[in-house]
């Protein structure tokens, strides 16, 4: 019919050029770990810029909850307060009156 077979053709590359640079072609074997490690990193990085900017994505959000929490925690113990961390206060305050009476009626029961 139209006389064409199939064939095959390779190349071996001998360098790589870019941006004025040349390269062995090693740079060109590329590996899923190393995709996937790349990928990770850039993650992170946007990650990061996003917790800093104050700007939510699923990747800032844990991150973001987890140094608010930290923050109540912090004012617990310091004089620095805001609404939450009176709040929080009061609960622990609560508490630990809660726990002593327990305590004291603990002791009284035993002896």
């Amino acid at each position: 019919m139209l006389n064409i077979s199939p064939f095959s053709f390779g190349l071996i590359i001998q360098q790589v050029f870019d941006n004025d640079s040349i390269y062995n072609p090693e740079v060109l074997d590329i590996t899923e770990q190393a995709l996937h490690s790349r990928f990770q990193e850039g993650v992170r990085n946007v990650a990061s810029v996003c917790l800093q900017i104050g700007y939510p994505t699923v990747a800032s959000v844990p991150h973001s909850i987890i140094n608010g929490y930290k923050r109540v925690l912090e004012s617990v113990e310091t004089e620095y307060t805001f609404p939450l961390a009176e709040n929080v206060k009061a609960f622990l305050a609560d508490l630990m009156w809660e726990n002593c009476l327990y305590s004291v009626n603990h002791i009284l029961i035993e002896r």
